[in-house]
């Protein structure tokens, strides 16, 4: 477990120097570790990969985090419409309104 807890230490460490959006990509789309993934979407600009990490990641907070990041009305739309999570439709909701694009 020390090991364990030690590498996710690590990674954390190598993420906040990181600005490669290719890179916090692939980790918010594919790290093991939800606050390691969420981290990675905090600090994403990429429309795409937010995006992405918003209508599939398991994790509720890393696709709340994505959907306060989203700028695309007809993701946030959808995400609004069909996500599991009834916090996470709200807040796409929210976002569209806020950026003036709501249904």
């Amino acid at each position: 477990m020390a090991k364990s807890a030690d590498a996710v230490k690590l990674r954390e460490t190598a993420l906040a120097q990181l600005r490669d959006q290719a890179a916090l990509a692939e980790i918010a789309k594919s790290d093991s570790d939800e606050h390691l993934r969420w981290a990675a979407v905090h600090k994403l600009t990429n429309q795409t990969a937010l995006a992405e990490a918003a209508q599939s990641d398991p994790s509720r907070i890393v696709r709340l985090s994505a959907v306060q990041k989203l700028a695309n009305a007809a993701v946030l739309s959808d995400i609004a419409g069909s996500d599991k999570d009834p916090e996470v439709r709200r807040q796409a909701r929210l976002r569209l309104e806020k950026l003036g694009k709501s249904r």
